[in-house]
């Protein structure tokens, strides 16, 4: 994708928000006018012939589902990453989808304006709904009307290049606990929760625990470690003694793993139930290791508040939730107490505040 799509929001637009990434995945595998562009470069190439003349051919090579040159048309690498040769790897549904949105927008750069006011207004009244009924097949917007509203999966398309392809800037609207939540959702919900990046965070970490089933919800934690790291780890470590003994057997599996062993030891301490024996010195090297880059996230999060305070201001609850995020010596009354006035605009910054959550946070590290 181009410069031309590295898009900022308009001015007064709220910060963009995110569902979990199954939920953007099956919005995309879904979408008429996609799964048409996939069949029609599949017989593209299959048949060995261009169709320049046809109505998809345009996007299809724009897209990338479709190299036209040299010789016969091959499989681009949209299209390679829509449907992976190698049955072992998972295809990523969303990533093709956000480009052939970038080449429906390309070919009509004049919906993109209408496209950021209704992103800043939540809708918006169009006089034509010509190039929209594109955008409807696609997924990326809803029209009713003379209205046209964004779906999550289209303002994840509109803001796809330079700062916003980061997910640190998303907001992640996580819905509710379920019971097969997946490793992919669940890290994506652990990953927001670290960097307080939760709509309503407060509120929808208490509904999770209030709907999961705690033995459930226990195993998910765990078994969702492997993938975890930093701040994430030490949040869903933090969930997991929320959970309390209900999550014994769970933990027991952590022991048996070289780099969560060492938590797993730590949690049944914190518990009061400690289990006999000492880690190996290459499993704490790993605790150690994810303690030093929770530290890390915490100071780029601060960095980052404040040169860009967050827009709503972060409610004190959910400043609160920052020390499930990083390390359990780390979170004491006064670090809780220095985080509320250097990330709660309500309170006033003392002199000296950062530089001792400064220090702090480097004899932690």
């Amino acid at each position: 994708m181009g410069t031309e799509s590295q898009l900022e929001p308009l001015p007064g637009s709220p910060r963009p928000t995110t569902v979990m990434p199954s939920a953007l995945r099956m919005a995309a595998e879904s979408a008429p006018l996609m799964l048409d562009l996939v069949e029609f470069a599949t017989e593209i190439v299959k048949s060995a012939s261009p169709r320049t003349d046809h109505e998809h051919w345009r996007t299809a090579v724009l897209a990338g589902l479709i190299d036209p040159s040299p010789g016969t048309p091959q499989y681009g690498p949209t299209m390679r990453a829509w449907s992976p040769e190698d049955d072992l790897v998972t295809p990523r549904r969303v990533e093709p989808w956000i480009e052939v949105l970038q080449a429906v927008l390309g070919e009509s750069p004049g919906l993109t304006p209408t496209l950021l006011v209704a992103f800043r207004d939540g809708e918006v009244v169009v006089e034509s709904r010509q190039g929209f009924e594109r955008l409807e097949r696609l997924g990326a917007v809803t029209v009713e009307g003379s209205l046209v509203r964004l779906t999550p999966l289209g303002v994840r398309g509109l803001f796809a290049c330079g700062r916003w392809a980061d997910p640190s800037y998303w907001l992640l609207e996580p819905g509710e606990w379920w019971a097969n939540l997946s490793t992919e959702d669940l890290v994506a919900f652990l990953q927001a929760a670290a960097q307080l990046r939760l709509v309503d965070q407060a509120g929808a970490v208490e509904r999770w625990f209030e709907q999961a089933s705690p033995e459930q919800f226990a195993y998910q934690l765990v078994h969702a470690g492997p993938s975890l790291h930093g701040g994430a780890l030490a949040t869903a470590f933090g969930y997991l003694l929320r959970i309390g003994l209900d999550a014994a057997p769970a933990v027991e599996e952590w022991l048996a793993s070289v780099s969560l062993a060492c938590w797993g030891l730590l949690w049944f301490d914190l518990i009061g139930a400690p289990r006999v024996g000492a880690p190996t010195e290459q499993e704490h090297a790993c605790l150690i290791a994810e303690s030093k880059r929770a530290v890390d996230e915490l100071r780029i999060l601060l960095d980052r508040s404040a040169l860009e305070p967050p827009q709503p201001p972060l409610p004190g609850a959910t400043i609160d939730q920052l020390s499930l995020a990083i390390p359990h010596r780390l979170a004491t009354p006064r670090v809780g107490e220095l985080l509320q006035r250097l990330l709660n605009s309500e309170l006033r910054e003392q002199p000296g505040d950062r530089a001792e959550l400064e220090q702090l946070l480097a004899e932690t590290r």
